[in-house]
């Protein structure tokens, strides 16, 4: 029995390297739809995943996403434009633009759905550690507040990605203040991200630089005690975190670690998901 266990872990390790190879080749090729589908089969192993997977997971996820989302945004400033130049009456064109945004939304809202059911049915039992549940919950909520953002302003689709959202971030946020370091890295970039939520969804940018210089401050005494042997990505959200509240108040107010002098003029928030940092520059190690 021994022997077949170990032949049945041998071959399950085998196609999950294999499924990996075949996604990262797909990444490369530009196929995120195919790389996404060919990570759901190893999620679907019902298998604590490596870290390696857990990262391709969600990047495939969120690449997935980012055509139907730029164009959706695209078709709504297009609509607001015809809009204001018809004083409000919709004309053929709006109707036809209207017909592909629902289209391009039910692609997102399906998307959306199968990450929450990799999470319920077989990531979130798989997650031996709280680290890994904080991590896939917290990618869950950055996959619907790309979803909020590509709905229409005021429309139901969006209250419910909305509200989905926040519940998301409330339930991540809540695990890893009790189950992890201020400098973890998984935490952290949890509170980056929701800021970025806080400051440029919900729009209220003071409890958004409120919440990263709190972050910051109960960072900042451990991180500075291991600083020779923290993980560079630790760094760089802080730094990240201090960028943003500087960006949301308008002036520097606090000596973080991992801070540097120099500021930036943006109109755009920093966070770790490449899909809304553009100018972030975030490594591809940061989508964690």
């Amino acid at each position: 029995l021994q022997f077949l266990y170990f032949i049945d872990a041998f071959i399950t390790m085998s196609e999950r390297h294999e499924l990996l190879q075949k996604a990262l080749i797909a990444e490369s090729c530009g196929r995120h739809r195919q790389m996404a589908n060919l990570m759901r089969e190893i999620a679907e192993m019902n298998i604590s995943l490596s870290d390696e997977e857990k990262q391709t997971l969600s990047v495939a996820y969120y690449k997935a996403l980012q055509d139907p989302i730029a164009i959706s945004q695209r078709i709504n400033d297009k609509l607001r434009e015809l809009r204001d130049q018809n004083n409000g009456v919709e004309c053929e064109i709006a109707s036809s633009l209207q017909t592909l945004h629902n289209r391009l939304l039910a692609e997102i809202r399906n998307i959306c759905a199968e990450v929450s059911r990799l999470l319920a049915c077989h990531l979130l039992p798989s997650a031996i550690l709280p680290v890994n549940e904080v991590f896939y919950i917290k990618w869950q909520a950055d996959i619907l507040r790309c979803a909020t953002v590509s709905a229409l302003p005021g429309s139901s689709e969006g209250k419910v990605f909305l509200e989905q959202c926040t519940e998301a971030y409330s339930r991540a946020l809540q695990l890893s203040t009790l189950s992890l370091s201020p400098v973890n890295e998984v935490r952290l970039a949890l509170t980056l991200n929701y800021c970025t939520f806080v400051a440029d969804v919900l729009g209220d940018s003071d409890r958004a630089s409120d919440l990263a210089i709190q972050a910051i401050e109960d960072a900042a005494a451990e991180w500075l005690a291991s600083r020779s042997t923290s993980h560079p990505t630790v760094s760089t959200i802080i730094h990240l975190l201090h960028k943003n509240a500087i960006l949301w108040r308008g002036t520097s107010f606090v000596d973080s670690p991992g801070n540097s002098s120099e500021t930036e003029e943006s109109s755009s928030s920093y966070d770790d998901c490449a899909y809304s940092a553009p100018k972030a520059a975030v490594d591809r190690k940061l989508l964690i």
